[in-house]
């Protein structure tokens, strides 16, 4: 995951303009070096070069925008920046939570992490049987559709080279792996909000505390969640 950098004070910032040399009327370079001192040079030979630049502190920029809440980033506020591959950078504010994993990567373990997220979000709000079970069904679908992608992308592999390879084959192990473990959580014995219940005749349902009991109990059948199977 990329570096998270914090910053106790943003500052203004400015457009940069080229340094113009007053002599000559043209833009200032200076030649890059490497650690021997000696000039760098490219493909063909050339000596690398580096514009000199300067803040116009006439042109101020925008201010950065938190990409959670939305709130500008004013000079003087902390926030913090994490850089984005082929993208511009995220930027949040100080009292915004830094980024999960999946929201700064695509990975399958971020995207499996995302979904576990997911379920034990729902599971904290769920107040009946079915609300549970819709929480399951969710996450099992979510993984099961991972699964497919991974069998996809193996039977692509093979169609395209025409023949099996060991990357084609870990592909389809992946695919078997996570179907077996959306079995697990689907097939999990877990407990029914009524046996929580002491008074049958209680026209109100459960209270509070038996809710909480049944969700920790819920919670521990359902362990395998935070154990996804990806080694």
């Amino acid at each position: 995951m990329p570096r998270i950098t914090y910053v106790k004070a943003a500052q203004q910032r400015f457009e940069t303009v080229p340094v113009i040399d007053p002599t000559t009327g043209q833009e200032k370079t200076i030649v890059v070096t490497g650690q021997d001192g000696k000039p760098k040079k490219d493909g063909h030979g050339r000596v690398i070069v580096r514009r000199l630049t300067v803040e116009d502190r006439s042109r101020p920029l925008p201010n950065h925008v938190c990409d959670r809440c939305g709130k500008e980033i004013i000079p003087g506020e902390p926030y913090k920046w994490v850089p984005i591959f082929r993208g511009p950078r995220k930027n949040r504010c100080g009292a915004c939570p830094k980024w999960s994993s999946w929201e700064l990567s695509s990975s399958l373990e971020a995207r499996l992490e995302e979904i576990a997220h997911n379920f034990w979000r729902d599971l904290d709000g769920a107040g009946s049987d079915g609300e549970l079970k819709d929480a399951i069904d969710e996450i099992v679908n979510a993984v099961r559709e991972i699964a497919d992608e991974k069998d996809e992308a193996g039977d692509n592999m093979e169609d395209g080279l025409g023949h099996p390879t060991p990357q084609s084959d870990e592909l389809h192990e992946l695919a078997e792996a996570l179907r077996s473990w959306a079995d697990e959580i689907e097939d999990a014995n877990v407990p029914g909000l009524e046996e929580y219940a002491d008074d049958d005749d209680n026209e109100e349902g459960p209270s509070d505390e038996q809710v909480d009991r049944w969700r920790e109990d819920v919670a521990s059948e359902l362990g395998m969640i935070d154990e996804p199977p990806l080694s």
